[in-house]
Parts: structure tokens; C-alpha cells; sequence
């Protein structure tokens, strides 16, 4: 068992987030484990990041990623001298495959740090969890009608909605811009883009979600908005749960969302806010570690849901969802996926162009900037990425580099602040029928004083 390949104990800042449901599972189970011993439970505490546990997952799980290969060993050929992970991957895939045998099998490593050996059991636990089918609620199966999914209560024909993306980090910046938020908008309605890090476990969405969202609550004196949510990949990397108990206590019940989708709309049916559940389709290994990766479509039975919205509605749509249609940036879909890499066809197919047109806006998330789109761009009328809420984007990644120059992208842009991207929001003003983008600065050592202010970014028009 190594700390390190180097042999030293590694030093990180910031978070460290790998697209593969097994890294990111380990880096879970311990700081879960670690939490629980030396920080009563609480994964945001300073204690735990800085633990060598902690840092040595996030060290290997990057230099992992690197090498776009993660498969168990054998149990007969794992070392004492392996990395924590590899020792813990390859008891979790047998025991996944072989129940029998593992009790004895792991005995052989019972000179280890007994911490350690808390980690993998609970990385176990959750690997199996995450290999069971996620409690993802079919309205067709579920035999509930097309009616399933929307809102009982309506919203006010001039309401504001905030909306947010891969806000769950717990740390004190994501606090910190939806403190700000809150005083500075006053939004009836929050909704939040999918990823609560590093996969979506119990303990990650009460305290990097609920509590975390609890706190900005209570610091911005504001009342408490109605919440709602997609999930991202990340949220399904433990199997989801925890994203549905979750969704299950945020509003009242006439508030509500029944599902991972949801369907919103205002008192005089002017305008009606769908989310989508993409995050399903990523529970994979991601593009980094399968050249034929796809980007993620909708469930059959969802996309027949989201065409029924559009189609019986009469005002118009802003749509939500964890996944881009498409990137400047970034690639959505494998080298060997025999699909366009920066353009999720399929996705934007569930719609199609005469459905597109009811469409306001389409935002998501997923990777951590802001981007305003050129309009009308493979039929989407806005395409606006938010997914900047609190992850750190560092400066050397330069996430405006564009990579695939037949997507065009509008001038604004995040300003920077020290060695990081700042983190940003934006606010649908149904009473001024404006969008609005603002930002904060991101930081991830000591909480400065005072704290940063929201400040403006963009403003934007949209057709009553």
C-alpha cells in the first residue's frame, strides 16, 4: 500500500473531478470515512480535505484519469504495496461478481490502517449500490399518465428563477454565491443545473446541497425560494438515491417535483419550465476512458414526455438539463462514438426544430463555465451554458479556448479572480422578460473579508 507513487504524502487545491463513476466513487467513500472520524461527519470540513486519505485519492485519481484505463486486478495479483484504489477496486468488483469468499479474501490485509479498511467497505457498499438500476421514476411504468411531473402549484406570471449549475461542492464560495444571490435578486424560484460531488451519496447531498443551501438561506435574511433540480452524472455515480430523497423534502407538497423531470408553469400559462433527466444516461465511465463514448439522450418514455409538454402547451418553454447540446469547448461525444463530437444530435432530435421554436432558452451544465451561444445555432433558439456555479475552473484551463470552431460563442466572458475563473448564475426576470448573468469571485483557501458581491456580466431580451 503506497501513500503515493512518489512516496509523499501529495498536496491539492481546489476539487478534483473525474468523469468515471469508480474514481469518483473512491473519492466519496473516503472522505465519508474520513469525515467520520476525525470531523463528525461533516465531508466539508477543513480537516477532511487536508487528511493524507483524502489527498492521496485525489492525487491517484488524477493521475488515473491521465492514463484513460481503469480495470480491476485480480484479487490472487493485488499488492500491499498497490494504491489504496486498486486494492479497493478489485475487492469491490469481486464481491460485486462473487459474494462469496470476500470476507476471507479481505482478511488478508488486516495489518493495514484500520481507516483504510473502513474505506473499503464503504466504497463496496456504494459500488454495488451504483450497479443496481437507479430508482428513476417512469411515469409510463409507473402507470401515472402524461400528466405525471408537473407542478401542481403554479408560479407568479412575473416571478424570477435563479438558476445555478454543478453547485454542490459544499464549499464556502458556492455558499457564498448563492448567499449573494439571493440578497441581491430575491428569486421566488431556484433552480439548480445537476452534480453534487464527488457522486451523489447520502452524506454529500446533506451536506454539499441541503445544509450548504440551508446556510445561504439563513446568512442572505431572504425567504427560502422553491427548489428545484435535475441530476447530473455525479448525482447518479452512487446509484441516485440520495438526488430523490433529496427532491422528495425540498418544497411542500403542492410544490413539489414528482421526479427527476418536472415541468413548471405560471399562473396565466405564458410560460412553462421544463427539466430533463440526462444525468441517467452518464452513469458510465465517461469520454476520458471510452473512445466510442456517447453524449446522453433521454429515456424513451421522457422524451414522449417532453413532447407532450410542448405540444399541448399553448405559451412558451425554457428548458433545463444537465447536458450540453453542444460545445465550443468541449467534446460531447467519442473519437470512435461515429457521432459529431461537439453536437448531441440525438438529444436535440427529442425535440426537433418545430418543438425548438416554443423554446426561450435552453440552459445547462455540465461543464463549468458561462457561455452565451450565437442564436439559432442546430435549431436552439438560446443556448446558454450555466454550469459555473462553484466547481474551480483554474486559469491555466482556459475553458474559452474554442475547440470546435463550428460552434459560435458571444462575447462575455467570466473575469478571473487570483488562480481561478469566477463562478456565475443567472436570473429569468419573467416581469422584465430579461435574462441576466452575474459572477462572483471563486476561492478555495481562506474565506475573504469582506465577501465578494455579485456583479453584472450580461443582459439579454426575450420575447414576451
Amino acid at each position: 500500500m503506497t501513500v503515493s507513487d512518489t512516496g509523499q504524502t501529495p498536496t491539492t487545491t481546489g476539487m478534483v473531478r473525474i468523469s468515471h463513476p469508480a474514481l469518483s466513487l473512491w473519492q466519496s467513500s473516503v472522505r465519508q470515512v474520513v469525515a467520520g472520524r476525525v470531523a463528525h461527519g461533516d465531508i466539508t470540513d477543513r480537516k477532511v480535505a487536508d487528511h493524507h486519505l483524502v489527498l492521496d485519492a485525489d492525487d491517484y485519481v488524477s493521475r488515473r484519469a491521465a492514463t484513460g484505463e481503469v480495470s480491476p486486478k485480480p484479487l490472487a495479483s493485488v499488492r500491499l504495496d498497490d494504491n489504496l484504489f486498486e486494492i479497493a477496486l478489485a475487492h469491490a468488483h469481486d464481491v460485486v461478481n462473487q459474494l462469496a469468499g470476500f470476507a476471507n479474501s479481505i482478511g488478508r490485509f488486516n495489518n493495514l490502517d484500520p481507516l483504510f479498511l473502513e474505506c473499503v467497505f464503504e466504497f463496496v457498499k456504494y459500488y454495488w449500490i451504483a450497479h443496481r438500476p437507479p430508482p428513476y421514476r417512469d411515469w409510463m411504468a409507473l402507470k401515472a399518465g402524461l400528466g405525471f411531473g408537473v407542478v401542481q402549484a403554479p408560479i407568479s406570471d412575473i416571478a424570477k428563477l435563479a438558476v445555478i449549475g454543478d453547485w454542490g461542492t459544499g464549499l464556502d464560495d458556492a455558499e457564498c454565491l448563492l448567499q449573494r444571490l439571493l440578497e441581491a435578486e430575491k428569486p421566488d424560484i431556484l433552480i439548480h443545473l445537476g452534480d453534487v460531488y464527488y457522486s451523489g451519496t447520502g452524506a454529500e447531498f446533506h451536506q454539499n446541497f441541503a445544509t450548504a443551501l440551508d446556510a445561504a438561506v439563513k446568512a442572505s435574511g431572504q425567504p427560502r425560494p422553491r427548489i428545484y433540480a435535475v441530476p447530473g452524472n455525479h448525482d447518479y455515480y452512487a446509484g441516485g438515491s440520495a438526488f430523490y430523497d433529496t427532491i422528495d423534502q425540498l418544497n411542500d407538497k403542492s410544490t413539489r417535483q414528482s421526479a427527476s423531470y418536472f415541468c413548471l408553469r405560471t399562473e396565466g400559462g405564458a410560460y412553462q419550465f421544463i427539466g430533463i433527466d440526462t444525468g441517467i444516461g452518464d452513469r458510465e465511465p465517461g469520454l476520458a476512458f471510452d473512445s466510442r463514448y456517447r453524449a446522453p439522450v433521454l429515456q424513451d418514455s421522457e422524451g414522449e414526455w417532453l413532447r407532450d409538454k410542448i405540444d399541448t402547451f399553448a405559451g412558451r418553454t425554457f428548458l433545463f438539463s444537465h447536458h450540453q447540446a453542444f460545445s465550443a469547448h468541449s467534446a460531447l461525444n467519442g473519437p470512435a462514438s461515429r457521432q459529431t463530437q461537439h453536437l448531441n444530435q440525438p438529444l436535440i432530435d427529442t425535440l426537433g426544430r418545430p418543438r425548438l421554436e416554443a423554446v426561450v432558452a435552453w440552459f445547462w451544465g455540465h461543464e463549468h463555465n458561462l457561455a452565451l451561444f450565437a442564436d439559432r445555432q442546430y435549431g436552439v433558439r438560446r443556448g446558454r451554458l450555466v454550469g459555473c456555479s462553484a466547481f474551480e475552473t483554474g486559469v491555466g484551463e482556459d475553458p474559452y479556448k474554442i475547440n470546435f470552431g463550428e460552434v459560435e460563442v458571444q462575447p462575455p466572458r467570466l473575469s478571473t479572480s487570483g488562480s481561478w475563473v469566477n463562478h456565475g448564475c443567472a436570473v429569468i426576470d419573467l416581469g422584465e422578460t430579461s435574462i441576466r448573468y452575474s459572477q462572483i469571485g471563486a476561492w478555495t483557501d481562506d474565506r475573504p473579508t469582506p465577501l465578494p458581491s455579485l456583479t453584472a456580466v450580461a443582459a439579454e431580451r426575450f420575447e414576451p
